[in-house]
């Protein structure tokens, strides 16, 4: 596609001339717009669109692709449809195409913004096509045909653009990526999303202002836009605020509708006069934007599955359509007279207009609104045909470029040997010898031109027969003759008729006889003394004097021919002008320039004299025009010569002439002060002239020039403060400005007082103390390990198995804290805003009030509710470390006895709880009454938990208005059997409403609360399940997430009755009974179970006392023994760990030792560093082996520190050589450089203060090299296993180590450029091209150092491994404290060892079977007697951090696992809870 383009471009394209000033094409007016366009297309709405934190990267760089693209194709189909390639078969380009086409690139852009997620680049890029293709023949007919005003492009770019995009998510692509937890944004991708909103808020007007012609138009779009915004910006927080539950501002209300004021502003941008209706016009389209989030696109994805993945529709659909309705409104009611002379720029059918339109307000009104409809429809349709052929053949986008290719091309006219028809006042008598002299000096420079001249004499104008005849005459020559340049007319009267006339036939048109107050396209005046030449001349002066105030008077009887009058009017006029008189003076003819044709003829007029002039300057222009067109027959145009004129060079007889793209000449005047004392030079002073240059946007601009020989300073057209002083007096100012600052001070305090009163000091509502705000969560990241490879195996295990409790506890909840207090945290997606009525609130204060205000020691804590982003919704309960009853009771790795009076505890507790629920609680009945609402504290005390909740939940869920985040029915079927069946199928006639509360009475609820309490003594009695264990299958979508799973339901409800008692069980008579009157209709009351229960079962004192009692009784040896036993275990452990990690990665050393095969393994990001000791060959031939294996013994120590603290991993070292990698086996993405550069420049900075042991004062001095890419490794061999690495790029590392110099670390263009983009602390230059062996020649770079802000790091990290040295000095083994004295044989000691480490395993093997038989034996008492002695500093003993982090589920321990950092692991999933 892109070779198309290159073809189309070079067949059909080039570029405009740079002097045509007609194309606006200088840097200083159209390059800033184009600038912040072009900003706003490739980073605004690429960064806008980076919210998702899976498809960021898909945002900003298919965005760039699709910009590209099509910029490109833009360009050539505007071309196509210009009437400059219908008339040469070429087109120009410049900058208002480049802005025109990436004004089609935002259309494409939002509609992107719809499908983001959903589309592959090669889709998004046929998509881009297609609605290129129609977006630009649309944007054509609306502007060319229907000529609508749309300014700032809000109908053919926003709205377009938005609702293509939806037509097209409506066909085929029903996917809701925002409700795809791994899809959802986070905070770091909503930064990235602001910046992208910051930048289109601030470059905004420039959009909307960058093809507005005049100026005035151009300022109002600016200021409206800005206007617009800002309110818009303002309105947005507070309406987000307002429709948020907890008033906060929601990110996404800010991202999008803060940017809703530009859009809706810009078809109407230059047509709003007044300041207050853009601020107007802001507020709506924010509160309309606001409202599309809250409310309008939940319910289009419910009803219609039209997923808006970046809220195109608020943003760029409804308040585009405002746009257009706006844009109707300002043509209907705004008086046309208020536009002044830009009503014609703006509205170009108007009636009165150049284009001889005949609209008016209601007709311009109606096409407005047609224009709307058109582009709407086009979308639309456009937007569904396009979704409906994905996926089919696209050979058309192959023939559509052939079309175009193929196109015919229109034959060029010939710009030579045109005959020129004369129309010319009889009173000019050398009209003939004029253009014979003309003829001949044109043929001296165009010879290739020749001029045929008709003279036609008109008689007297003023009748009707004379100027109809010349009209005759004109046309006549036209039809017979083909003239087609014609130089008239004579008669004023039919100036326009001629300038019509020209038009409609296509030819040109010279005017030489008088100046006309009327331009026309079709025209080249010639004319010095035209109104429009000394309206020129006279604002240059005006803008060189700063005269901005201007006043002009009109004096119609000073030109009388009443001669007495004439000096009575003038000798008034020069009293008032008296002094500082300036006077403008036409010098274009002077006579040093024309005296040699003067000569030649004789005239009786002056007024003949500049006819003539003016008409053989018109010859040599029109002999100009003519070869230069004939050398590039582009420039010939008949319809619009005026442009080519002007971008031409033309050299009259009589100096430079010029000509601007309206086809006026520009000549520039002498400007005179008139001084009365001046009497030598006629009483003029000349103060300068007014020259003329090419170098404006009109090709032809005037510039004054002061004559530097004369000082004179132009008065100021205001006194400084006015003519009476009132610019000076700024009392009204002072007085308004203390008024409004007081104003301001009232409000401020007056909202800092009601949200003082509304407000507890947390930031909680007193009137709602349930609503948590989300930002006081701090989720508890179950993913991070927190260790390091330097763990031993078993303390690794050990940690995992705590963890695994944890987990296991924790089930499907997410852990946090609040306020310092751990919680867990039931998590539900929000479908539908959440709707809360009288008794909801109630419910919800009623169940906030059974924390804050009576601690029931057997009821545990409701915190609240949380939401964030009205997309999820959190119960949040206080968390029970000790899991729930139904985890202790059959957790399958205990399987542990547990003791009668523990089930008469747990029992009696269950029913305490209950019982205060009943008789003295608000709330009546509990409602959910399970095992897995039964929660165990620190000290086995049974918690109630749940209570209150299932009823607001269920109805929530029976309005659709949340669903589970793993779509399984919202009643898990593992706890479907505790509820009572008829309770259930009250349940499936919920409505979501309030007559639900009337379908469950409380005491119908504490019947319920009883059959729940059966199942739950059948469980803790019997430790069996009551029915099959049953398993939720989650549902595809959300619309089929059920309340309860039927099936299982019908499972669960067979077994209450009759009871079953296991083999081998006794239960009392009267604890059957009350066992079956549970399930029964007649259930007992809650005070006559717990009678039976305290009766049967004889519970004496609390839990805790039985424990004790227990313990007591226990031998007191026996826990100090197995204490001691334990130590020594774990001591050689550590000791076997330790050495096992030092030989082989933590990770790996798992593996091995849990029976995996280790498989090599690819690592695509890795660096890999060689480090050799210079000299080290001469060193060794000098030094005894003892001092030799001291120095490397010290030196390797030192280094051993280094890479231990900065993660690295040390492959090997042989000799002298010493290899270290990074990212492996541990892969990272970018910070394995990091790592490697803060190895390599410690180990330079450590060896500097390494004294070598044997040779006090020397030093050693190294070279290093890495380089980062791919390698592979694995485990070699399988006695005394290695793990080593392979590659080009360990290779080419070693490659640079060798080819390396003293004390400077080299490394690869690959690590540099990692370097560059992540991590520009640390500082490089250049070493230059370097030639390896293997790879030829390489440019290679040397590491420097770090940054001053960060080297301080280096010296801290000295000091702490100085530190570390010493201690390991100070130890026997220590290498630093061997001498010559302690050497022993090599023999004797190898075999001392291998003895000593026999007797050491198979000591320790007897000691780890005693100690097991110890452990099994007493399990019970040794978890109980540690309970008790962590019970008063349980706080402290907990490190809760290290605990909490573990996967949440057993399957989930063999996920792989991506490690970044030192040690520390995280999920290759993303985690579901938030970074605090």
């Amino acid at each position: 596609m892109q070779t198309i383009f290159i073809f189309l471009f070079a067949k059909y394209v080039k570029y405009i001339d740079p002097l045509d000033d007609s194309r606006r094409v200088y840097s200083g007016t159209d390059y800033p717009l184009f600038q912040d366009v072009h900003l706003m297309i490739f980073v605004g709405f690429g960064f806008l669109m980076a919210f998702l934190k899976r498809y960021g990267f898909s945002a900003v760089s298919v965005n760039l692709l699709l910009s590209a693209f099509v910029i490109q194709f833009a360009m050539l189909l505007r071309g196509f449809l210009t009437v400059a390639f219908e008339e040469t078969g070429l087109f120009s380009i410049g900058i208002p195409e480049m802005i025109s086409a990436e004004s089609s690139c935002a259309a494409v852009l939002i509609t992107m913004g719809v499908l983001l997620g959903r589309l592959t680049p090669v889709q998004f890029l046929l998509l881009a096509f297609f609605e290129t293709l129609l977006n630009v023949v649309v944007e054509h007919f609306v502007f060319n045909y229907l000529h609508v005003n749309d300014s700032g492009r809000s109908l053919s770019v926003h709205t377009f653009g938005a609702y293509f995009g939806l037509a097209a998510a409506l066909v085929g692509h029903k996917k809701n990526v925002m409700e795809m937890d791994e899809h959802g944004g986070i905070h770091h991708s909503d930064l990235f999303s602001m910046i992208g909103t910051l930048l289109l808020w601030v470059f905004f007007p420039s959009f909307n202002a960058a093809i507005q012609e005049p100026e005035d138009a151009r300022h109002r779009a600016i200021m409206n836009t800005y206007l617009a915004m800002a309110s818009s910006t303002v309105t947005t927080f507070m309406i987000s605020s307002c429709v948020d539950t907890l008033g906060r501002f929601n990110m996404i209300h800010i991202q999008s509708s803060t940017l809703a004021g530009g859009v809706a502003i810009g078809s109407a941008a230059n047509a709003v006069l007044y300041p207050y209706h853009a601020v107007i016009v802001g507020v709506v389209s924010a509160i309309l934007s606001v409202i599309g989030h809250a409310w309008i696109s939940p319910r289009l994805e419910r009803t219609f599955h039209l997923f808006d993945t970046c809220g195109v529709h608020n943003l760029h659909g409804m308040p585009g359509i405002l746009a257009g309705l706006l844009s109707i409104g300002f043509a209907y009611f705004y008086e046309p007279e208020s536009y002044g002379k830009t009503l014609y720029h703006i509205y170009p059918y108007w009636i009165g207009g150049e284009l001889n339109g005949d609209r008016n307000n209601v007709s311009q009104a109606q096409f407005q609104a047609i224009g709307l409809l058109v582009i709407l429809t086009s979308a639309i349709i456009g937007g569904l045909l396009t979704a409906f052929s994905a996926g089919r053949r696209h050979d058309g986008v192959i023939l559509f470029f052939i079309l175009f290719i193929l196109l015919e091309i229109p034959s060029k006219t010939s710009a030579t040997d045109v005959p020129v028809s004369l129309f010319i006042d009889p009173t000019i008598q050398n009209a003939d010898s004029i253009f014979n002299q003309a003829k001949e000096e044109v043929l001296q420079f165009a010879p290739n031109v020749t001029l045929q001249n008709v003279v036609y004499q008109s008689p007297q104008c003023g009748n009707t027969e004379t100027d109809t005849k010349e009209i005759f005459t004109y046309f006549q020559n036209y039809h017979s003759q083909n003239h087609r340049i014609t130089m008239g007319p004579v008669c004023s009267a039919n100036f326009l008729r001629f300038a019509n006339l020209s038009a409609e036939i296509q030819a040109l048109q010279i005017n030489i006889l008088k100046g006309y107050p009327y331009e026309h396209p079709t025209m080249i005046d010639m004319v010095t003394r035209s109104p429009q030449n000394l309206g020129e001349n006279l604002v240059t002066i005006l803008k060189e004097f700063e005269w901005a105030q201007v006043g002009a008077v009109l004096c119609e009887e000073c030109y009388s021919d009443d001669q007495l009058a004439s000096e009575t009017y003038f000798d008034a006029i020069g009293r008032v002008l008296e002094t500082n008189n300036i006077a403008i003076h036409n010098n274009c003819y002077e006579k040093s320039k024309v005296s040699s044709f003067l000569s030649k003829y004789s005239f009786s007029t002056e007024e003949e004299t500049i006819i003539s002039l003016q008409m053989y300057e018109g010859y040599h222009l029109l002999g100009h025009y003519l070869y230069t067109a004939s050398v590039d027959s582009t420039l010939f145009n008949y319809v619009s010569p005026e442009k080519s004129v002007a971008s031409m060079d033309i050299h009259g007889p009589f100096g430079d002439i010029y000509i601007d793209v309206n086809g006026q000449r520009i000549a520039g005047y002498e400007v005179k002060r008139v001084s009365k004392a001046q009497v030598s030079s006629n009483y003029l002073i000349d103060l300068g002239t007014v020259t003329t240059s090419k170098k404006c946007s009109r090709l032809a601009c005037l510039h004054y020039e002061l004559n530097s020989t004369v000082s004179f300073e132009p008065p100021k057209d205001v006194p400084l403060c006015g003519f009476h002083g009132e610019i000076c007096d700024q009392t009204g100012v002072i007085y308004a400005i203390v008024v409004v600052i007081a104003i301001a001070c009232v409000f401020v305090l007056l909202c800092s007082g009601i949200r003082s009163v509304l407000v507890t000091g947390k930031g909680r509502s007193i009137s709602n103390p349930w609503l948590i705000p989300f930002y006081d969560l701090r989720f508890i990241d179950l993913s991070n390990t927190d260790g390091s490879q330097n763990l031993s195996i078993q303390s690794i295990k050990q940690k995992m198995e705590e963890r695994t409790h944890l987990k296991r506890i924790s089930r499907n909840r997410l852990l946090a804290s609040v306020d310092q207090t751990f919680v867990a945290c039931d998590k539900y997606v929000i479908r539908d805003k959440i709707r809360y009525d009288k008794l909801d609130v109630n419910l919800l204060y009623q169940i906030f009030q059974m924390r804050s205000n009576i601690q029931h020691d057997n009821l545990n804590g409701f915190i609240g509710l949380a939401f964030d982003r009205a997309s999820h919704i959190y119960v949040i309960w206080t968390q029970c470390f000790r899991g729930s009853l139904h985890d202790h009771i059959f957790t399958s790795k205990s399987k542990r006895e547990t003791a009668t009076n523990f089930e008469g505890a747990f029992l009696r507790d269950i029913l305490k709880g209950l019982e205060y629920l009943h008789t003295i609680s608000a709330l009546e009945y509990h409602g959910s009454l399970t095992l897995f609402n039964c929660m165990l504290d620190s000290h086995w005390i049974v918690k109630l938990s749940g209570f209150g909740m299932d009823r607001l939940l269920i109805k929530w869920k029976a309005g659709g208005q949340i669903f589970t985040e793993d779509h399984t029915p919202l009643i898990r079927s593992e706890e479907l059997h505790y509820y009572d069946p008829a309770l259930k199928k009250i349940w499936r006639q919920f409505t979501g409403t309030k007559a639900d509360k009337q379908l469950i009475n409380a005491e119908f609820g504490r019947k319920c609360d009883m059959y729940g309490f059966g199942v739950c003594l059948y469980e803790i009695y019997f430790k069996k399940k009551f029915v099959p264990i049953l398993f939720d299958t989650p549902s595809e979508s959300e619309d089929e997430s059920l309340l309860l799973d039927d099936a299982n339901d019908e499972i669960a409800s067979k077994y209450p009755l009759p009871i079953v008692i296991p083999d081998g069980v006794f239960m009392h008579n009267d604890l059957l009974r009350t066992l079956e009157n549970c399930f029964g209709n007649n259930r007992p009351d809650i005070k006559l179970v717990r009678k039976v229960i305290d009766t049967v079962l004889k519970m004496q004192g609390s839990l805790v006392d039985l424990m004790i009692k227990n313990l007591t009784s226990y031998t007191v040896g026996l826990t100090k023994t197995v204490e001691i036993r334990t130590v020594q275990l774990q001591v050689e452990q550590r000791k076997s760990d330790a050495l096992l990690a030092e030989l082989i990665p933590s990770s790996i050393a798992r593996e091995l030792q849990t029976g995996f095969r280790i498989e090599p393994k690819i690592y695509p990001n890795a660096t890999i560093l060689y480090s050799d000791i210079v000299g080290f060959t001469s060193l060794c031939s000098q030094s005894s082996p003892m001092e030799v294996v001291t120095l490397l013994s010290g030196m390797y120590q030192r280094f051993d520190l280094i890479i231990s603290q900065q993660g690295g991993y040390k492959m090997e070292t042989i000799g002298d050589a010493y290899c270290v990698a990074a990212g492996l086996p541990i892969p990272t993405e970018h910070e394995h450089v990091k790592m490697i550069c803060m190895i390599a420049l410690l180990q330079r900075e450590c060896l500097h203060q390494f004294e070598i042991p044997h040779r006090p004062g020397q030093y050693l001095n190294c070279r290093w090299g890495f380089n980062s890419g791919e390698v592979f490794a694995g485990i070699i061999g399988v006695k005394a296993p290695r793990y080593a690495c392979f590659g080009e790029a360990a290779t080419l590392a070693s490659k640079m180590e060798s080819n390396g110099m003293e004390d400077r670390i080299q490394m690869t263009l690959s690590s540099k450029q990692i370097i560059e983009e992540h991590y520009s602390e640390f500082t490089t230059s250049s070493r230059g091209g370097t030639s390896i062996e293997g790879y030829g020649f390489l440019i290679t770079y040397w590491l420097e150092g770090l940054e001053t802000s960060a080297a301080s790091r280096v010296s801290e990290f000295q000091k702490s491994m100085y530190q570390m040295l010493e201690e390991i000095a100070k130890e026997p083994q220590s290498a630093f404290a061997w001498s010559s004295s302690e050497r022993r044989d090599k023999m004797a000691m190898a075999r001392e060892r291998l003895m000593a480490e026999r007797r050491m395993m198979a000591e320790r093997l007897q000691r780890q079977q005693t100690i097991q038989e110890a452990l099994e034996e007493h399990e019970e008492e040794v978890e109980m007697n540690v309970v008790l002695k962590d019970e008063d500093a349980k706080n402290d003993s907990v490190d809760l951090a290290s605990i909490i982090s573990t996967q949440p589920d057993d399957d989930d321990e063999e996920e792989n696992e991506i490690v970044a950092g030192r040690g520390r692991t995280i999920d290759s999933q993303a985690s579901t809870i938030p970074e605090n």
